[in-house]
């Protein structure tokens, strides 16, 4: 029994010596090659970048800023998803530029913003160009049904091609 406890304080002394090695070598390689600095540079970077960043809820601006309006176009705008857009771009305050040809679309979607000076309803067709100046492009148009897309494939294709 003597040499059983004997060899159980032997490996507890080793596993605290091994132990202590550990945490001494650990401590000895975050301060050898200036690492310690590192790692306290990058923790005040990463902090004053995000406190640089803006992380306001649902783009607000804080008190004395103001946001710059944005002159936005919406193509399908007519349509369910477009109209719904509008709606909050108009809200936010930006300028919207809808170009529509109203396969899809309706004009009751947008009737409520026909009056609002920061919107312009133009009735266009994608596929063929047109020259705006805009600061966003939200691109919607296209027929959002398979009904739709058996009507004019070519047309459903073609509204997808960026130049």
């Amino acid at each position: 029994m003597g040499a059983e406890h004997l060899e159980k304080t032997s490996v507890k002394k080793h596993t605290m010596i091994s132990k202590k090695a550990l945490s001494s070598s650990i401590v000895n390689y975050v301060l050898g090659e200036q690492r310690l600095i590192c790692l306290f540079i990058g923790i005040v970077v990463s902090v004053s970048a995000l406190s640089v960043i803006n992380l306001s809820p649902r783009g607000k601006v804080p008190l004395g800023l103001k946001r710059k309006n944005l002159r936005v176009l919406v193509t399908g705008g007519a349509g369910f998803v477009g109209s719904h857009l509008v709606d909050r771009l108009i809200e936010r305050g930006d300028s919207v530029i809808v170009v529509d040809n109203f396969f899809t679309g309706q004009k009751q979607n947008l009737l409520h913003h026909l009056n609002n000076p920061k919107f312009e309803l133009v009735r266009h067709d994608v596929v063929e160009p047109i020259l705006l100046e805009v600061d966003h492009i939200y691109h919607l148009a296209c027929p959002a049904s398979p009904v739709h897309y058996k009507y004019n494939p070519v047309k459903t294709i073609i509204s997808f091609y960026y130049d």
